[in-house]
């Protein structure tokens, strides 16, 4: 009678502990399956995004070279025949990612700083017609001061957010784009951002002393 207790106690237990253990394992299949997904949606995301990423970074590159010049001379010239210097490489538009791209699959951080990229496209772009306020013909130096090293700065964003995510999806760290920058390039822009910041601070000495001359000679007199 014992026996038979028991084995009816047994049975249901079993029962019970089958459908526990049938839940577990259906429930780490879903979430294996989810992570999988997840993933996959995160490596097709960036593979979009890198293809954005590089393509502007050379537009930008474009916009740094750009002296205003042509053939070595002024590219701008005037009715009565003056040179003025003109540029010659239309400004990037801030850039436009795929409409579809399922940020939520990439790291919160990364994708923080990948969609804050056309927000500081667009500060560049406000530094630049401020500073057209204030450049002159023939050299307009401070218009091109704006764009070289706004861009230069925009240029090394996307090269870094890019070499983040191949280094994050083990992707190769190169560029396969005919037209892809390296790491030449990189010392390129960081060399005409100090260049640019060197000679506005130059600048600014230079207005100091006139201003306190101009002070120390209003006071002999």
């Amino acid at each position: 009678m014992i026996q038979t207790i028991i084995s009816s106690l047994i049975a249901p237990a079993t029962g019970l502990l089958g459908v526990y253990l049938g839940g577990v394992i259906a429930t780490k299949r879903e979430k294996a399956a989810f992570i999988r997904q997840k993933r996959n949606n995160a490596e097709y995301a960036v593979i979009r995004i890198l293809c954005v990423l590089d393509e502007y970074a050379e537009k930008c590159m474009d916009v740094v070279c750009d002296d205003g010049t042509s053939c070595c001379r002024p590219a701008g010239r005037t009715a009565s025949g003056e040179e003025f210097y003109e540029p010659q490489v239309k400004r990037p538009e801030p850039p436009i990612f795929p409409s579809d791209i399922e940020w939520k699959s990439l790291e919160n951080n990364l994708a923080y700083r990948i969609l804050m990229l056309p927000v500081r496209a667009r500060d560049v772009d406000r530094d630049i017609l401020m500073s057209s306020e204030h450049s002159f013909p023939p050299g307009y130096e401070e218009i091109f001061d704006a764009r070289m090293e706004g861009y230069a700065k925009l240029a090394l964003n996307a090269l870094e957010l890019a070499k983040e995510i191949r280094g994050n999806f083990k992707y190769p760290q190169e560029s396969t784009r005919f037209n892809a920058l390296s790491d030449d390039h990189k010392v390129f822009l960081n060399n005409k951002i100090k260049e640019i910041q060197m000679r506005q601070g130059k600048s600014e000495i230079d207005l100091f002393e006139s201003v306190r001359n101009s002070e120390i000679q209003e006071t002999n007199q």
